[in-house]
């Protein structure tokens, strides 16, 4: 199935500390790929090239898309 595989970079400010940056990984996939009345929500598993993930949201574009941040399953790291 298609889909978008990104790994983007994140700052956030904390309470008047230095910018921490952090690394985001995210699968972007066309909600027409899947059956009709398919929902993604936290916790959607996805194999990419043999490693697999877990979703901790699912975030729909309004456009067709969804994209859900995912954690390598295992992993501490994105």
């Amino acid at each position: 199935m298609r889909a978008i595989y990104d790994r983007f970079q994140l700052q956030a400010l904390l309470d008047g500390d230095a910018p921490v940056s952090v690394m985001q990984t995210q699968i972007g996939v066309c909600q027409a790929d899947f059956p009709p009345g398919f929902v993604h929500d936290a916790g959607d598993r996805v194999q990419v090239r043999g490693i697999s993930f877990v979703a901790s949201d699912a975030q729909p574009d309004g456009q067709g898309w969804v994209y859900l941040p995912v954690k390598k399953i295992g992993s501490a790291g994105p």
